[in-house]
């Protein structure tokens, strides 16, 4: 039996589309759930700030120096490392990046950031061969996050999920690109 885990730092990101006036009213101001989405023009969201995500949702551990994985071949370490861009390269692991582009002129980004355990499960399988073994994540706005891992071709259930919310960002902003 191989275990699976990864914990350190991660992130919940939601990116949604806004019009100019709204990126003009809370461009210059602190935005809390509870204002932005109170029942009038100026509101961003109707419900909770990830609903507003029509251009990127997504979760998962961050790609960061202090994210790490860990397998276990009966509870013995077969393979531990970082998951920080500088481990990136060099590493047996296979990595596919997909960049996200932001095209739109006007947006909302809010991000919860989270620290603890982002997977942790078990694989059966008779032995494990890192070539096998493909991690897949997405880049946008700065943030690096792993959104699918794979064995053998297979997706990896995350299993046990326990996160602690560090802090929530919310912000607007203009596409200066």
């Amino acid at each position: 039996m191989i275990s699976f885990e990864i914990n350190g730092v991660g992130f919940e990101i939601s990116i949604g589309e806004i019009d100019k006036s709204k990126f003009e009213y809370w461009k210059d101001r602190e935005i809390t759930e509870e204002d932005a989405s109170k029942k009038n023009k100026s509101s961003l969201f109707s419900d909770h700030w990830s609903d507003l995500n029509d251009i990127f949702h997504d979760n998962g551990p961050a790609i960061l120096e202090n994210t790490k994985l860990e397998v276990k071949e009966n509870d013995k370490i077969i393979l531990e490392t970082y998951l920080g861009a500088q481990d990136l390269s060099g590493s047996k692991i296979n990595f596919k990046e997909n960049k996200i582009k932001i095209d739109n002129d006007y947006y909302f980004l809010g991000y919860q950031h989270d620290k603890g355990t982002f997977y942790k499960t078990e694989l059966e399988t008779q032995s494990f061969e890192i070539d096998k073994l493909l991690i897949t994540y997405e880049t946008i706005a700065g943030f690096s996050i792993i959104t699918d891992i794979e064995y053998d071709g297979e997706s990896i259930d995350k299993g046990d999920y326990s996160t602690t919310t560090k802090e929530i960002s919310l912000n607007v902003y203009q596409n200066n690109e």
